[in-house]
């Protein structure tokens, strides 16, 4: 039946849209913005940058950091676009990068990638009345609260919480220099959508201690390149010399980030390596796994066996092929991080893994804690100072509640 009526909510979707055609012909509006309005209408999928309006945005330097975004502050107040549900946006399905950049000085900044199996989908279907994420359910992430503990996708909010918890998460210093561009980027890796906000605005306090600003006019665009993230583990400025990856070598790093044999198993634990990498910038792309074994799998079976060199990413060569990484020395220790530093804290490795590449001799659940799931048992692991057959197998198993490193291999 043809309708010739509609509902208030539609009403107010037209007016935005009339205003924002308006807007756009006299060149006041971006052209990412129409396109939004219109996609509120037909209800498609979000599949283009948003600029959003801010409400109140929080930085607390090693603390917390925080942003509220309200759609009755939006031109017209149209209502957020959101992810259609199973689409190639869905958090749910491929997670969600966060990521806050002081426009004034690149160098402050801080990166959070939000793992799929942090959201749940609202409504009914899953993802009809938008998207929560939490950081506790978060499989990823190492704080077992959760960096993020809330982020909250919604038609009249979009918001995020994050909390250091001595984890280091939140690097952001205050006073800003400039404005704090803020993305939110769907899925992880090649984001099909962003959330984009620039906070400006009506500034309460900018000291040492605190920043605070609210009521942020939307930006005219998104950045141009959207900023690299991680495991709700935030992006340092990186200060090495990583090489790019190329089809002539393989690159390897050890994390800079250290974590409980709890890793979420060996997904969980590629997860902790992509998103080094990720974190780590443009120089690091390519897929990434955790030289890591179980009692179901290992490298020998679950690596791409190179005929390439394997490098750090500083470029020295550690082997030349996979034959020469399995043949029980390296040419040099992995002694360098995703950021082409060498690290400064501990020296050990979870591996649970022969110089082969194959499950540790006689290992069980009890020896790989639990398949990498438990801080309830042991394991054993490697050094990242060695090269002889101590790189991985260092002879006596550590507790799972202890904290080490995970070695990354380019796939």
């Amino acid at each position: 039946m043809l309708r010739t009526t509609c509902s208030p909510h539609e009403r107010t979707l037209l007016v935005a849209l009339v205003r924002l055609d308006r807007a756009r012909l006299s060149k006041k509006v971006a052209i990412p913005a129409f396109v939004a309005a219109t996609a509120l209408l037909t209800q498609s999928a979000l599949a283009q940058d948003v600029n959003i309006s801010g409400r109140v945005h929080t930085v607390k330097p090693s603390k917390l950091v925080k942003f509220v975004s309200k759609s009755k502050q939006q031109p017209g107040q149209a209502v957020f676009a959101l992810p259609a549900p199973g689409g190639g946006s869905d958090p749910t399905i491929g997670g969600a990068t966060l990521s806050f950049e002081d426009v004034g000085n690149a160098a402050n900044g801080a990166s959070y990638i939000l793992d799929a199996t942090g959201w749940t989908g609202l409504g009914n279907p899953a993802g009809s009345k938008g998207y929560r994420y939490k950081g506790k359910d978060d499989a990823v992430d190492p704080n077992p609260k959760g960096t993020c503990r809330v982020v909250l996708v919604k038609e009249k909010v979009i918001k995020a919480v994050c909390k250091d918890d001595g984890f280091g998460n939140v690097p952001l210093t205050t006073p800003f220099v400039g404005a704090d561009s803020i993305v939110l980027a769907l899925p992880v890796g090649s984001a099909a959508s962003r959330y984009c906000a620039e906070f400006g605005g009506d500034e309460a306090k900018n000291t040492d201690k605190l920043m605070k600003r609210k009521n942020a006019p939307a930006p005219s665009g998104c950045p141009e390149d959207p900023t690299p993230s991680a495991t709700a583990t935030p992006t340092v400025p990186t200060t090495g010399t990583a090489t790019p990856a190329a089809s002539t070598e393989k690159l390897v790093f050890v994390t800079n980030a250290e974590f409980t044999g709890a890793l979420g198993g060996l997904s969980g634990a590629d997860a902790k390596c992509q998103a080094a990498a990720f974190n780590a910038g443009p120089s690091l792309t390519g897929t990434y796994k955790a030289w890591l074994s179980d009692t179901s799998d290992s490298p020998s079976t679950r690596f791409v066996q190179a005929t390439v060199p394997y490098k750090l990413v500083d470029g020295t060569v550690i082997a030349n092929n996979w034959a020469d990484l399995i043949d029980g020395t390296l040419l040099a220790a992995i002694n360098v991080d995703e950021n082409g530093d060498p690290g400064s804290n501990g020296v050990a490795v979870w591996t649970a893994t022969e110089t082969d590449g194959t499950l540790i001799s006689g290992a069980t659940t009890a020896l790989t804690c639990d398949n990498w799931t438990l801080t309830t048992a042991q394991a054993d692991g490697g050094r990242r100072d060695f090269s002889s057959f101590a790189w991985t197998d260092a002879g006596a198993p550590n507790a799972c509640t202890g904290l080490d490193h995970l070695y990354c291999f380019e796939q």
